[in-house]
């Protein structure tokens, strides 16, 4: 990254026992997951997912940097604020955002099962 780092803060994870966290630097910020030894190959998963959904056209954070034999992954930090979060709120996009994710949802719905 080639800046100092000014702050790390734990994320909440998913059901699995890797865990996320963001790193704040001037000015920007990014996540890191940490693969476990145990789940290492779920780290290439990842990468092979990541491409098919993005050939999809399923918006997933840019994946930055990887070293899955050392179990990081760095990818764009997209923000705190949930779908939920947009729901509780008054944010005028929240419906934008809503029409977004059912997109996502028919795009995943149409890739071809044998390259899932």
């Amino acid at each position: 990254m080639g800046r100092p780092i000014e702050s790390l803060e734990a994320l909440a994870g998913d059901v699995s026992l890797r865990r996320y966290f963001r790193v704040r630097m001037e000015g920007s910020s990014r996540v890191v997951a940490a693969y476990p030894e145990s789940l290492r190959t779920a780290c290439e998963r990842w990468l092979l997912t990541d491409r098919l959904l993005t050939a999809a056209g399923v918006r997933t954070p840019r994946v930055l940097a990887t070293d899955c034999d050392a179990g990081f992954m760095l990818l764009e930090d997209l923000g705190s604020a949930t779908l939920q979060d947009r729901a509780n709120g008054d944010d005028p996009a929240f419906g934008r955002w809503l029409e977004a994710a059912v997109e996502a949802c028919d795009r995943i719905r149409e890739l071809d099962r044998d390259a899932v």
